[in-house]
């Protein structure tokens, strides 16, 4: 399969309160809704349009236990993940489709300001919070099964490049 990407960064504003549970294996699973808006002039009217576009966004481990714990209705988050399409037959055996962000290792989210938290560091305790989380899990995966640092070898590219 040829090389790919599938990336999605988003800034928007939190629908509802999130929702989180836990998976029968222990990881934490949050959910919720990210407004993002655009804003433009009519050309045809002169006057201002507005549109708002809803992702849905599942997070999933220690991410989804900290944006469980920070976020807000209203709060502003910065989201980032990949796209995935879920299917499945409904109770009437209709097949239906679903796509949402999924926040896990590979990605991350970051409450930029907590709704009716005021400026009481509440973001930055978050933040602050994330990274540490981020800082171990690099750290876990350059250690290997009996404590040793493993090394990672990265495929090298270079000779596939034509140019």
């Amino acid at each position: 399969m040829a090389l790919s990407l599938n990336k999605v960064q988003l800034i928007g504003y939190v629908g509802g309160d999130p929702t989180t549970h836990v998976a029968t294996s222990g990881t934490a699973i949050t959910n919720f809704s990210l407004a993002t808006g655009e804003s433009w002039t009519d050309k045809n009217t002169g006057k201002r349009q507005e549109r708002t576009e809803w992702h849905r966004v599942t997070c999933f481990g220690k991410i989804a236990e900290i944006i469980a714990q920070y976020a807000k209705k209203g709060s502003r988050i910065y989201v980032e993940g990949k796209n995935r399409t879920r299917e499945w037959t409904d109770d009437q055996g209709i097949k239906r489709y679903t796509t949402e962000v999924v926040v896990d290792l590979s990605g991350q989210a970051i409450v930029l300001d907590p709704r009716g938290e005021g400026s009481d560091g509440v973001d930055a305790r978050a933040q602050s919070q994330y990274e540490s989380y981020m800082q171990n899990t690099s750290q876990d995966k350059a250690t290997s099964s009996d404590g040793t640092h493993a090394t990672e070898t990265e495929p090298s590219f270079d000779d596939d490049i034509p140019f």
